[in-house]
């Protein structure tokens, strides 16, 4: 049963942003309780529906699935690009990754995702 929902979230994860099909991924049991009945999922000390899905501070992309395991993967994936001639910005409001070179930011490199 499990691995449906993770098939589920997997194949909405690379539908809605391509890198995320190379993203580091985690899961852990996060069952939450209010006086023995399940509530959802416990995360940093916010309490989530079963179903519901959140973008975290650090941009992770979480879902909190029905057996009380939470899902949380990176956004963008593994990748490599000419470190000498190039540097990677991190726009952690937005979560999007971009690539400029070090002499002039307004000239986009093309990093390679690996996988």
């Amino acid at each position: 049963m499990v691995w449906k929902y993770l098939l589920v979230i997997a194949l909405f994860g690379t539908a809605v942003f391509v890198g995320d099909c190379n993203a580091a991924c985690f899961y852990q049991n996060a069952k939450g309780s209010v006086n023995g009945n399940s509530k959802g999922c416990f995360f940093n000390g916010v309490m989530h529906a079963f179903g519901s899905s959140w973008r975290t501070w650090n941009c992770l992309n979480c879902d909190c699935l029905p057996n009380g395991f939470i899902g949380c993967c990176t956004i963008g994936g593994d990748y490599t690009y000419n470190k000498e001639e190039c540097v990677a910005l991190y726009d952690t409001y937005n979560c999007l990754l971009k690539v400029v070179r070090r002499d002039n930011p307004d000239v986009i490199c093309k990093p390679t995702l690996l996988g």
